[in-house]
């Protein structure tokens, strides 16, 4: 039995007594939001638990790259599921989810997962770190508390959640433990960096092409 001593602990205990679970992006989803929900959705997996993601809208093309996030489905899809426990990551609120009313009609035990100062604690279980650079930082700490090991498409979806949220690590709120925690994903899962950050970075969708070029004309 878990001792319930932090709000993390608590996240971990609910999430050792749920066998299905939904993982719920925020509407538009940015790479903290997916790449975190991602990464814990695919460890949660490995653990032989039935896993969906919901959106109110798909992962991006910029992060089609990203593990499984084809696999993101609509509220529609996910409200004629059963479910023991839902997931909010990187959700500043509630209306951040886009839910539909009768997802808060059922009543289901609900953990919110958020790095935002503002976040007012919607969730029957809240794990809310402002000092956070990420929600994907956050997950690793989750991932080292409970002693999952992580593997290389887990670390490419939390690197991507702390450099997208850090500007690539350039940003203020980058701090020792944000760098210890990127240093983790590369030390345990071999992250390829170059590869990674290409990913992230370097790849653009052709409509993001067309309107850099329209942009550069004005």
């Amino acid at each position: 039995m878990r001792v319930m001593s932090s709000p993390l602990d608590a996240v971990l205990g609910r999430l050792d007594q749920a066998r299905r679970i939904l993982l719920v992006m925020h509407a538009s989803p940015d790479g903290d939001s997916a790449g975190s929900a991602l990464a814990l959705g695919l460890a949660l997996r490995r653990q032989g638990r039935v896993v969906d993601w919901a959106s109110w809208d798909a992962v991006p093309d910029r992060l089609s790259f990203l593990p499984s996030a084809a696999e993101v489905i609509s509220w529609d899809e996910a409200r004629g599921r059963a479910y023991d426990c839902v997931v909010a990551v990187d959700c500043g609120g509630p209306t951040r989810l886009a839910a539909p009313d009768d997802f808060w009609d059922a009543n289901r035990p609900l953990i919110n997962i958020d790095h935002h100062r503002a976040n007012p604690g919607f969730g029957t279980i809240n794990w809310v770190d402002a000092d956070a650079s990420s929600t994907g930082e956050m997950i690793v700490r989750l991932f080292r508390r409970a002693g999952w090991p992580v593997d290389a498409p887990q670390a490419l979806c939390l690197w991507t959640a702390m450099s997208t949220d850090t500007l690539s690590f350039r940003q203020v709120n980058t701090t020792l433990d944000t760098l210890e925690a990127a240093h983790w994903l590369v030390r345990e899962a071999g992250l390829n960096l170059a590869e990674a950050n290409r990913l992230v970075w370097d790849t653009r969708t052709l409509g993001e092409i067309r309107f850099l070029g329209w942009a550069l004309t004005q």
